[in-house]
């Protein structure tokens, strides 16, 4: 297993300025995060490889995993550590092929307890179930029962990572009761920014993971 995959887990929001993104991402990162995702749903495919590019600047000097979501092409090309696909992003199986053993391949699983088994056959290094609570992101996806999450934590060999409305009001519970070995967070990170507020918020997911 991987090892560097535990603990905090942030994706990015849809920001329209460049600058923005990257300023927030440094002020954030250098408080600790194991693992970045870098997630666009709208820009163009070159203003795409042109963040992806910062960003793994950005991730390298905090000695963070930078993931780039849906798209092994830009992945490639940024030197990025892995991609993250959900279930219309493409083969995992061709993903695997071409990353090699050394990058890092996610996969999302929703609420399926098969569709996580049946990923890691295919060989992906983590799986996501999501989403565990209403989510600001995605307010109408279906909440995974917690029951789903603990079958799925005795069925697999590999990690598991939760998303899906978890903020620091609700993530040491949902973190004891299924003991993922990961959390995604977006909006409560990243929402209204404030670095000090950054700083405690990221200090507090750290530590949920501090043995």
């Amino acid at each position: 297993m991987k090892d560097f995959l535990s603990g905090l887990y942030l994706i990015t929001p849809q920001l329209e300025s460049d600058e923005l993104l990257f300023s927030i991402c440094e002020k954030i990162l250098a408080h600790g995060v194991n693992l970045l995702q870098y997630r666009d749903k709208t820009n163009s495919v070159a203003k795409k490889l042109y963040r992806s590019k910062v960003l793994r600047e950005i991730t390298k000097k905090y000695n963070t995993k930078l993931i780039i979501n849906d798209s092994l092409l830009l992945c490639l090309r940024s030197d990025a550590d892995g991609v993250h696909y959900g279930k219309d992003d493409g083969s995992l199986v061709f993903a695997r092929n071409i990353l090699g053993n050394d990058k890092i391949l996610g996969a999302s699983c929703y609420d399926s307890l098969q569709t996580a088994v049946r990923a890691e056959t295919l060989g992906v290094d983590y799986v996501a179930f999501g989403a565990v609570a209403k989510s600001q992101t995605k307010p109408n996806n279906k909440i995974v029962p917690m029951n789903t999450i603990i079958q799925a934590k005795n069925s697999l060999q590999i990690p598991i990572c939760l998303i899906g409305g978890i903020t620091t009001q609700n993530a040491e519970q949902i973190k004891q009761q299924s003991q993922a070995d990961m959390l995604a967070i977006i909006s409560d990170v990243f929402d209204d920014f404030d670095e000090n507020q950054s700083k405690e918020k990221i200090n507090f997911y750290n530590s949920l993971f501090a043995n």
